[in-house]
């Protein structure tokens, strides 16, 4: 593609455009698969990404700067998220999209490329970098354990792969690396420590195993970044064997074989503590600090019993994602991710993120202090089986709660109180391993805006212009150059920036021929970077690696594009209502004025919000409304006919596309807004059928991927809450 050939410039400098602004709007389309089973996702021109939407609820309160950082995936052969499973995901707290990562390229495994776990920011020689982990996973395999390399992204997304060799087995030669994905943190010193996993044979006769059971030895390995370098590690099989006995994952004939090594400790967190380290042991309940010296165990704080810091005041089961803060010579805060439930469960126990005062060195006269529990209301719990994270004090002292196996994230305050929600899949079948909300600055140095130049059909004098600019942010602006060929652009004025895509129309009295053009992305009143040069002539393309929906699209999330079968019945259904409102009306059974009759027949006809298979707005509402809403919206008509009475569209038509049907804005009041308070959807695009004649069914394969320690075929169907799953016999 070539590159903007505009010198850095101030946009005060180009007078003829500084003060001429066009409307622009959020361009993304919604895509509700009719089926239920996945959830629905955003689907733009410019962009080949189809981030889930974010079905967002605000309490109120200040919620802390940043953005979300998390990585949705399917269940293990569910295929429930559209985009790659376990892509990256950077979005705001009202769902816009930010940056969406590309991962590394793991074809070659013989095991099923995993996606990215531990997607999030840090710190690394004093400059914010993206870090994520990905590789390879064998869903035959033991539950949970992954092996791959760590990728860093600086702020100009520069990519950096780091993959040591720990000498360990994984038991596949084509394993790519052997960090595993459980946690990777980068040091005060500029190291990493991050987790792995080596298979093992041991004599476990005096359990009751064999001679050469299998078992999985958890270890952690600190190395040199640049080098590789092995700086420290530490076997648990090594220095803690004596704790097998009071695993929480005891052996049994289904365990220990080579194929399903037992996992007696199962480590999911670990970070350096000054010259130590704490990590987690979720099959043990376990907080332990390593010795950097020697690896032995300084102290371990036990969920249930206190371990060496006496009775629990707020007990703790099957953690994830321990963090040591505010580290002093006498005291320490611990965060964690409490599941508090695991393998055997009978019943679902509510997840909570617990944080505790230890008083070091640890003395059962001064026992640990609840500094923070998070949880839900009675009526609004989660339950996470597996996986999950705790954030605590970002940006303003809010706290960010990632609830794992749960497609849910959730932000509060610092007094315990909830600020936000959203939801991202549905409770079964969509997971992300972890979710943080940071701060973060990008400028994409290796690829540039995508601009679209989309005639109408209708109008051959006008047209949409689409950008979008993949993990750039502080774009405030794009200035438009256009002219009647590619190389005679002239500045003819600037659009607001809204969303992840902006789309606009140029005004046909600019005076310029516009043909093709080219979009420079503002910050800070400086064009910093061009767009491709699009034109009229150009021939419709989908962006590369492009998801093709496989459903029909509706743009915004309330209105649907029907079938002829749906059409049909709706009409069918129309016809019966009036001519039993014809019979009423001289049988006087109604007044003439009791309303509209359409609305009334809508009304009837709609489904309500149903909570039986999680937050399932989009397969109630949405798919029932497509029965109702017209492909081609003619300017000025309401709505209102074609809609339950609570729920009012106001439609506000583009300059120069009365009869095309292309609307700037959606926006919904009433009983459905309230039920999906925080969602906001803003519509352009070509009007009418053609935006969606050229969508064709993707059938494309989708990634396996298992989650920390889930077997789906061990899935109860019986809902104990709205959103939430019974357990029954979870292994991890």
């Amino acid at each position: 593609m070539p590159r903007f050939t505009l010198p850095l410039v101030a946009l005060s400098e180009l007078a003829s455009i500084n003060n001429v602004s066009f409307p622009s709007s959020n361009h993304y389309q919604v895509v509700t698969p009719h089926d239920g089973l996945v959830w629905p996702w955003r689907s733009y021109k410019t962009s080949y990404h189809t981030p889930p939407v974010l079905n967002v609820t605000h309490y109120g309160g200040d919620l802390a700067p940043g953005y979300i950082f998390f990585s949705p995936a399917d269940h293990h052969g569910k295929y429930a998220t559209h985009e790659a499973s376990g892509t990256g995901l950077v979005m705001t707290s009202d769902g816009e999209l930010i940056f969406a990562a590309e991962g590394n390229d793991y074809s070659s495994c013989t095991k099923v490329p995993s996606g990215m776990t531990n997607f999030r920011m840090q710190h690394y020689l004093g400059r914010p970098h993206i870090t994520y982990w990905d590789g390879c996973n064998d869903p035959h395999a033991h539950w949970g354990h992954r092996w791959g390399s760590l990728t860093f992204l600086d702020e100009e997304y520069n990519h950096v792969t780091v993959s040591p060799d720990f000498h360990v087995d994984t038991l596949d030669d084509s394993t790519q690396g052997h960090i595993d994905m459980h946690d990777q943190r980068v040091t005060d010193d500029d190291t990493l420590v991050v987790t792995s996993y080596n298979s093992t044979q041991l004599d476990l006769r005096y359990m009751g195993g064999a001679i050469d059971t299998w078992v999985s030895d958890s270890m952690f390995f600190e190395f040199d970044v640049d080098t590789g370098e092995t700086l420290f590690k530490w076997s648990s099989t090594e220095t803690v064997f004596e704790l097998m006995n009071e695993t929480n994952y005891p052996l049994n004939p289904s365990r220990g074989s080579q194929r399903v090594p037992w996992d007696w400790f199962h480590i999911n967190s670990v970070q350096k503590v000054g010259k130590d380290y704490m990590i987690s042991a979720r099959h043990q309940s376990t907080i332990f600090m390593i010795s950097g010296e020697d690896g032995h165990v300084i102290w371990k704080l036990h969920g249930i019993t206190g371990g060496d810091f006496g009775e629990m005041p707020q007990r703790f089961r099957w953690q994830h994602h321990a963090t040591a803060q505010n580290v002093t010579a006498n005291g320490m805060v611990v965060s964690l991710f409490n599941n508090n439930n695991g393998g055997g469960e009978t019943e679902a126990s509510q997840s909570t993120a617990l944080s505790y005062y230890l008083s070091l060195p640890p003395n059962p006269d001064h026992p640990p202090r609840v500094v923070q529990h998070l949880k839900g209301t009675e009526n609004n719990y989660a339950w996470a089986g597996t996986q999950g994270s705790y954030q605590m004090a970002i940006g303003n002292g809010n706290d960010f709660v990632g609830y794992g196996k749960t497609p849910l994230m959730r932000e509060y305050d610092s007094q315990g109180y909830l600020l936000w929600q959203a939801w991202f899949g549905e409770a079964t079948t969509v997971m992300s391993y972890r979710a943080f909300k940071d701060q973060w600055s990008g400028t994409p140095k290796n690829w540039d805006p995508i601009a679209l130049f989309e005639p109408l059909s209708r109008y051959p004098d006008q047209a949409n212009i689409y950008v979008s600019w993949n993990g750039a942010t502080d774009i405030s602006h794009w200035a438009i150059f256009a002219g009647a060929n590619r190389e005679d652009l002239v500045p003819i004025g600037v659009v607001e920036k809204k969303g992840f895509e902006t789309g606009f129309q140029p005004p046909a009295d600019t005076g310029v021929d516009i043909q093709c053009v080219q979009l420079g992305a503002v910050r800070d009143g400086i064009i910093i970077r061009g767009s491709n040069v699009a034109c009229r002539t150009d021939a419709p393309a989908p962006p590369s690696k492009a998801h093709i929906p496989f459903d029909p699209l509706h743009s915004g999330l309330d209105i649907t594009y029907p079938s002829l079968f749906q059409a049909g019945l709706v009409l069918a259904v129309m016809l019966a209502a009036f001519c039993v409102y014809k019979s009423c009306c001289r049988r006087k059974r109604f007044p003439s004025s009791s309303g509209s009759l359409m609305a009334k027949a809508a009304d009837a006809t709609l489904p309500r919000f149903s909570h039986a298979r999680g937050p399932s707005w989009f397969s109630s509402h949405s798919r029932a409304s497509s029965l109702f809403s017209h492909a081609r919206v003619p300017s000025g008509l309401s709505l209102r006919a074609f809609t339950p009475p609570a729920t009012k569209y106001k439609l506000s038509p583009m300059v120069g596309a009365e009869d095309e049907g292309v609307f700037e804005e959606v926006k919904v009041s009433g009983a459905e807004a309230s039920s999906q308070r925080g969602r906001r959807s803003t519509l352009l695009g070509a009007g009418g059928a053609e935006e969606f004649d050229d969508m064709k069914e993707d059938a494309g394969s989708h990634d396996d991927d298992d989650d920390d320690g889930y077997d789906s075929s061990r899935e109860d169907s019986n809902a104990r809450t709205p959103f939430i799953r019974r357990g029954t016999d979870w292994e991890k």
